[in-house]
This record gives structure tokens, C-alpha cells and sequence, in this order.
């Protein structure tokens, strides 16, 4: 009977264990990769002036990148980020400038794009256009 209670036990507590172990790696984020368009300046600011998009915003932000070994490195880069905007046609871009390589990358442009005064701070964003129907 004793017995029993001790297997109960250990195999109680390596279920728990297990448990701890595999959704510790489903709850931690994780770095993912996703592909992204570079150009020259002239090439990047031609394609944004033909769809009417204007600056609304930039900043410096903070951007992992991979070292030799194919691993991020410890420090982030300072990159400079920019998003255009068609008031009008609601479409924009966001833009990356890398100046150690001179290039710009859009790591995302679309379309759809919400107003402050269209935004309900209070709810999550549903789209309501029938953009994704």
C-alpha cells in the first residue's frame, strides 16, 4: 500500500514536471523572421511617391540582427523607422533605414489603415471594411 503511494507520488510529480517544462515553451516569445524588400533611396522614395504616401512619423528603434554565427546578437542596432501614410486611399509603409548599408527595407506597407478618430481605444481592432472577406 505504501508502495503505491510512493509510485503515485513520483509519477505525480513527473507529470507536473513535464507539464512545467512544455508550456514554459509555449507561453515565452520567441524571435521569428520574416521577409522584408531593400532598395536604394531613389528606388524606395519613387515607388512611395507614386502611391501619395507621406511622412507621419519617425523614430529610433531598436532592432535585433544576427551576428557571423547566425545567432542575435547580445545589443540590438539603432535603426531609424518611418511610416508613410495615403490619407486618402488609406494605404502606408514602414520603412527601416540600415546605415551601415545605405539601403531602406519596408518591413511592412497595406492597406485599411485606422484614423485615431475611427479608433475606440477601449476595444481591440476589428476590421470593419471588408478588407478581409
Amino acid at each position: 500500500m505504501k508502495q503505491d503511494w510512493v509510485i503515485f507520488l513520483i509519477c505525480a510529480f513527473l507529470s507536473l514536471l513535464f507539464m512545467i517544462i512544455f508550456a514554459q515553451n509555449s507561453w515565452s516569445a520567441d524571435w521569428n523572421e520574416k521577409p522584408v524588400m531593400c532598395a536604394s533611396h531613389e528606388e524606395t522614395f519613387n515607388l512611395i511617391e507614386e502611391k501619395g504616401e507621406k511622412l507621419m512619423w519617425s523614430a529610433v528603434q531598436f532592432t535585433k540582427v544576427k551576428g557571423p554565427n547566425n545567432t542575435y546578437r547580445e545589443n540590438p542596432e539603432m535603426l531609424v523607422s518611418a511610416y508613410y501614410l495615403n490619407i486618402n486611399t488609406r494605404t502606408y509603409t514602414v520603412l527601416e533605414y540600415h546605415p551601415k548599408y545605405l539601403v531602406y527595407c519596408v518591413t511592412s506597407w497595406g492597406t485599411d489603415v485606422l484614423l485615431p478618430q475611427e479608433i475606440d481605444p477601449n476595444t481591440y481592432y476589428r476590421p470593419d471594411r471588408g478588407v478581409f472577406q
